[in-house]
């Protein structure tokens, strides 16, 4: 499975390891889906993950994207016409296309058009599972 995964997503998993950011994080970690990215999302991971608000440790930092980088699948994005509430998700959005992703998982879903392509990390932790338990 092939997802885009939203900062707010990350931040929240990283943050809380109850619940279903981190339980994506753990299946990104884990190599249970494959994590799709570009250097705009790669860079918005790092600015706001180093935000002294969050308090994450630089080292435990580097060696995540690190490891997003070495084990995610860089996407080069075609860009598109279409209009965003906050253009920051145009990235997102065009990785998804791109990259032919699953699903793109954020937990501002208000600022995407509605697709069933996106989800909120609670509605892709029960697909995930529904997905597996049917198999």
């Amino acid at each position: 499975m092939r997802i885009v995964l939203d900062t707010n997503v990350l931040v929240s998993g990283l943050i809380n390891p109850n619940g279903p950011p981190a339980a994506i994080l753990n299946l990104v970690v884990n190599a249970k889906v494959q994590l799709l990215y570009d250097s705009r999302i790669l860079q918005e991971y790092i600015e706001v993950l180093h935000r002294k608000k969050f308090g994450f440790n630089p080292e435990s930092i580097e060696a995540l994207i690190d490891y997003l980088q070495d084990e995610g699948e860089y996407i080069s994005a075609e860009p598109t016409s279409m209009k965003f509430k906050d253009d920051d998700d145009r990235a997102f959005y065009e990785v998804m296309m791109t990259g032919e992703a699953d699903y793109l998982i954020s937990g501002n879903l208000c600022h995407f058009p509605e697709d069933k392509k996106f989800k909120s990390p609670r509605e892709f932790v029960i697909k995930y599972q529904n997905r597996n338990e049917e198999k």
